[in-house]
């Protein structure tokens, strides 16, 4: 085991913990290398000290590396914080501790920040259970599981916190004794080493709407909007969307996130009649690029090709050129639908273009949009790429999917989650099933499941869920 300690103008300490260096910079964040995920756990904001005098601010945090060991401590007047990294030959410990010689200090919440670098970070905070997935490596993660303390899911209400941090503390809290938070970490030869450290009991909790969610905890008290209690004593729990189930125990609080998702088709009309209702009004004006193409898109998949609005985009479609992977589906659409000289030499230009990742996919959704035109069908295939070059790998797309285990990616990005999606349903390969939890297919399901139950309106999301559902 080494370590250093950081040197004159050296702003960061290094751990090495078996095959990688842990970063760490003054603030406590660690880093797994130079560029992988990262884990952060932020003080409160002190909003007053003592005799009501604030905001207070933190001073500037003091590190040091030693014996396998880096420390990070900040003051705040009579408050005093402790970020602690220790590792060990198979064990990477993370401990917080914030500490008051003031115990009526006015505290805000504070949070867990995960940054996935260029990695992938999932997280599933349930309260009392948690786990924190730092992948530098997707078949080989670093699971973090909480030992001591609470994290939780911010309510997606508040504008005050991003989409990759979770609450270990609440606001307001009391510190007659020192809140600490702990995780203990341990590299993983196998994302089904990962599903092991979750609780044995947890059932699935990303379903279709109607169906049931049950839990069979006798000695907790279980609690849900729309909770039954069978008569064996399992609950069984239903809902729409995405809801919230407390699980009160001996053994701790949870707070599951349960998504239960409405059918794509039923996403893909409302979506559509808000299209139709808009876009003659000229809604689209202004519109990006790719989210014209996949209004189209979600036009087409409920049938609607013969309507004004279907007119109207794809004119938008067929005249402005741009880079989105979503526009040569649009335009092979358009193409199926017009049968135009215009539309053809449009997709031609457009499937001569695409690149990346997605191209096999799209090109693959295209020949299936096309079948029985030859026409179409025989410009996509003439300026097709080559299908046969090297893409994304399926292990690197389960991995940023949290391989179908519940949680979410940080920071949640529910547009490249059904990117991923779809991109994993083409994927050749398989997953190893003595390394994954899941196969692929139940990964895109359970990932549509979670998009489906919490879409918020944007029409890629559909476009891309389409393709997954089509292919899954």
């Amino acid at each position: 085991m080494t370590a250093a300690s950081p040197g004159h103008g050296d702003a960061h300490g290094r751990l090495q913990w078996g095959d990688v260096d842990i970063v760490v910079t003054p603030d406590g964040t660690a880093r797994l290398g130079s560029s992988g995920p990262a884990v952060l756990v932020r003080p409160p904001a002190v909003e007053a000290g003592v005799a009501g005098v604030g905001p207070v601010p933190w001073g500037e945090a003091a590190l040091s590396v030693v014996d396998g060991e880096a420390e990070s401590v900040r003051v705040a007047h009579h408050l005093r914080w402790t970020v602690r990294h220790h590792v060990g030959d198979a064990v990477w410990t993370l401990r917080a501790t914030l500490a008051s010689g003031d115990p009526g200090s006015a505290l805000g919440a504070a949070h867990v920040d995960v940054d996935p670098g260029r990695g992938t970070a999932w997280v599933w905070a349930a309260g009392s259970e948690a786990l924190v997935v730092l992948a530098d490596d997707p078949e080989r993660p670093v699971a973090l599981r909480l030992r001591r303390g609470r994290l939780t899911v911010p309510d997606p209400r508040s504008a005050r916190v991003s989409d990759r941090v979770f609450e270990w503390l609440p606001g307001g809290s009391d510190l007659t004794r020192p809140a600490v938070l702990e995780l203990s970490g341990c590299r993983c030869r196998s994302w089904t080493e990962v599903a092991a450290l979750l609780p044995a009991w947890l059932p699935p909790l990303a379903l279709p709407a109607g169906d049931d969610l049950l839990l069979h905890r006798p000695d907790d008290a279980v609690s849900a909007p729309e909770a039954a209690v069978g008569p064996t004593g399992e609950v069984s729990v239903r809902g729409q969307g995405r809801v919230v189930i407390r699980v009160e125990g001996v053994s701790g609080d949870l707070e599951l996130e349960a998504h239960f998702a409405p059918p794509l088709r039923d996403l893909q009309r409302r979506a559509a009649d808000r299209v139709e209702a808009r876009v003659v009004q000229g809604w689209s004006a202004g519109q990006a690029a790719d989210v014209v193409a996949a209004q189209l898109i979600v036009l087409a998949a409920t049938g609607r090709t013969d309507t004004e609005a279907f007119d109207l985009l794809a004119g938008s479609v067929v005249e402005h050129v741009h880079e989105s992977p979503l526009r040569p589906l649009a335009l092979a659409h358009v193409a199926v639908v017009t049968g135009e000289r215009t539309a053809l030499d449009a997709l031609r230009e457009a499937v001569g273009g695409l690149r990346g990742p997605t191209a096999r996919v799209i090109v693959t959704e295209m020949l299936l949009v096309g079948l029985g035109d030859p026409a179409v069908t025989d410009v996509i295939s003439a300026g097709a790429p080559d299908l046969s070059q090297p893409h994304e790998a399926a292990v690197a797309l389960a991995a940023r999917l949290g391989a179908g285990l519940p949680g979410r990616r940080a920071p949640e990005d529910p547009l490249a989650a059904a990117e991923d999606a779809a991109c994993l349903a083409l994927a050749s390969g398989r997953l190893d099933p003595l390394r994954w939890p899941y196969p692929a297919a139940v990964v895109v399901e359970h990932t549509a499941r979670r998009l489906r139950a919490t879409w918020q309106g944007d029409e890629r999301v559909l476009a891309w869920l389409g393709i997954a559902e089509a292919h899954g």
